[in-house]
């Protein structure tokens, strides 16, 4: 909240401005009403209190690029989904409303960890629970019988990846969509493609316990934001949203 002049008698009128959290103008407003325009200056000053650091430099944006690669080297010349890119594929407005279903689509826990020959009897347990690949005209022995790999991510390392960047476990996210077997505590897949989320950091700002990400807008105009909040001596990842040009 900004503001902007006094107007009328005496300056009892005032104009207020209105920005988004990225800087941009949004709006003004003639404020005639003392009470009103009191409680937008209390406003204004706790905003100030919360003390606004300034924008990030660009020495900044490139560590946080860095740090938000969406491929990372796993061995020399081998290239495979960044931990954090999971974290890029859905909206949401705290950690518990990512969609599962997407977070693992692409999730490097899996990349590595494909059912083999020696996994039948893990793999005829979770064709009983699919209902993509099971048909009439298919038999299916053993992993091989699909054309894609079949992807392995036990629950536990979900939940340990979830707490690294979020600092939530996977018992608090929606599993609706994603296929689980409880008999051997995983989440499975059969992603055959390459296509990890990404967010490609154009500037930002920084609060003392938390810190608002944007990247650039794409060819139609939409942009995305990420919020960090800071939790003791690290910072977690709490929202990312995809802004739509309208």
């Amino acid at each position: 909240i900004d503001d902007m002049a006094q107007t009328g008698d005496g300056g009892d009128n005032e104009t207020v401005e209105l920005r988004g959290r990225d800087g941009q103008s949004l709006s003004s407003f003639l404020i005639t009403n003392q009470v009103i325009r009191q409680q937008l200056h209390d406003i204004a000053l706790n905003q100030q209190a919360q003390s606004l650091l300034g924008d990030l430099t660009q020495e900044q944006v490139d560590r946080a690029n860095e740090a938000f690669a969406e491929f990372v080297e796993v061995s020399p010349g081998v290239y495979a989904s960044s931990e954090i890119s999971c974290f890029f594929t859905s909206n949401y407005d705290d950690p518990t409303q990512i969609d599962l279903e997407e977070f693992l689509r692409y999730c490097p826990i899996g990349t590595g960890d494909c059912l083999g020959e020696e996994d039948t009897e893990e793999f005829l347990a979770v064709m009983a629970q699919d209902n993509i690949w099971v048909a009439p005209e298919r038999e299916l022995h053993s992993p091989y019988d699909l054309p894609v790999p079949v992807h392995r991510y036990p629950r536990a390392e979900v939940s340990a990846l979830l707490q690294k960047y979020a600092g939530v476990s996977v018992e608090e996210l929606n599993w609706d969509g994603c296929l689980y077997v409880k008999e051997y505590d995983a989440f499975y897949n059969f992603t055959s493609d390459a296509g990890p989320g990404f967010f490609p950091c154009a500037g930002g700002q920084i609060m003392e316990d938390s810190v608002l990400l944007w990247s650039k807008p794409d060819e139609n105009g939409d942009r995305c934001e990420l919020v960090l909040r800071k939790d003791g001596s690290r910072w977690l990842i709490q929202s990312h949203h995809t802004i739509y040009e309208r």
